[in-house]
């Protein structure tokens, strides 16, 4: 899904210089994951050293934020709002229906 989408994915090990040359450091520690969409590249960065499964789990919920267009200014309302809450349950319910 990611490769048909143009997302890349890649580990904090292997972006490491990466990570943080762009100042995300403080996005690794003690989070799986997180995304980014920086002039027109799409990336999700995740933590190699977790389970397999915690890992698809993670990259899943990343994904999610890309498909319901959280990393967007066109995403869809919550509510009459956008709040970080709700974003986040739509990234896991995403996960949730993709993996299972």
């Amino acid at each position: 899904i990611s490769q048909k989408l143009g997302i890349k994915v890649i580990t904090y090990r292997e972006a490491k210089e990466l990570i943080e040359a762009l100042g995300f450091t403080k996005f690794t520690e003690g989070n799986d994951g997180f995304c980014v969409n920086i002039r027109n590249s799409s990336a999700i960065f995740y933590d190699d050293t977790r389970s397999p499964e915690r890992q698809r789990a993670t990259i899943a919920h990343e994904l999610g934020h890309f498909v319901n267009g959280d990393l967007t200014k066109n995403r869809p309302p919550c509510k009459g709002h956008h709040c970080d809450h709700c974003k986040e349950w739509r990234a896991d319910s995403f996960a949730l229906n993709l993996l299972f």
